[in-house]
């Protein structure tokens, strides 16, 4: 793990970097003291996370976050200042946090974790999109919630749910919004993972324990895990199919 900390101010600089040394025991860390020449210290280190003053210039400070965000996806921006108030703003330019002066070491402690996450999920997030351009097949659904990305393991994931434009993952550890449409995931994953039981709905395939009627020719799946989803008219015929077709091969 590598950062780079941006400070004007050298004695403070020196010592937060102490203090990160502290805190991440392995990581590599490497000091810029002119905002002007911090772009050119980030390629020539390319650090897995920044941590960097925006104080005074906020502009510049806004300008690197962009730079950052366009030249690699792999890195994680931790923004810290005076005001709280610069918090909004940190995070509209892709700061995964902001600190406010001074940082206790619990609170810096907590942003380092947090940056660590975020690079692992980016990077990793990365080497899946690598591997479905290579024919690969993705093994993780992608969730974005105010700059955050999570990765959740497919394998993980019991049941997708469109309402108006989102689409939710039911998953074995929560709920999370997903950033693309029930259809395209249906043609991603659902030769494999999902069967489509309502028009709103896909469950996956091996969750799937029973298939139920009421007698009055409405129809639910009943998942190992004992949620219960509604299968329309038109997609009985599939999911029985399915269920057929896997006591066959058992």
């Amino acid at each position: 793990m590598k950062i780079l900390i941006v400070e004007n101010d050298q004695r403070t600089s020196q010592a937060l970097a102490r203090r990160v040394r502290r805190i991440l025991k392995d990581a590599g860390v490497s000091v810029v003291n002119e905002l002007r020449r911090a772009f050119f210290s980030y390629q020539i280190e390319q650090p897995d996370i920044v941590l960097m003053d925006i104080g005074a210039s906020s502009k510049r400070g806004a300008d690197l976050c962009a730079r950052i965000a366009r030249w690699s996806h792999r890195t994680a921006v931790v923004l810290y200042g005076e005001s709280a108030e610069d918090a909004c703003f940190a995070l509209e330019q892709g700061a995964v946090d902001f600190l406010v002066k001074p940082m206790d070491d619990e609170r810096l402690e907590a942003a380092l974790k947090r940056a660590q996450i975020m690079v692992a999920g980016m990077s990793h997030s990365s080497r899946v999109a690598e591997s479905v351009m290579v024919g690969g097949v993705e093994s993780f659904l992608t969730s974005r919630l105010h700059g955050e990305l999570k990765l959740i393991p497919l394998s993980d994931v019991n049941a997708l749910k469109a309402e108006d434009k989102y689409v939710t993952a039911l998953h074995r550890c929560g709920e999370d919004l997903i950033d693309e449409p029930l259809v395209r995931l249906e043609a991603l994953y659902g030769k494999d993972h999902f069967i489509r039981v309502h028009r709103n709905g896909l469950v996956a395939r091996r969750q799937i324990r029973a298939l139920r009627s009421d007698g009055q020719h409405q129809h639910h799946v009943l998942l190992r895990d004992g949620e219960i989803f509604k299968v329309s008219r038109r997609h009985v015929g599939a999911v029985r199919n399915f269920l057929l077709s896997r006591a066959n091969v058992g």
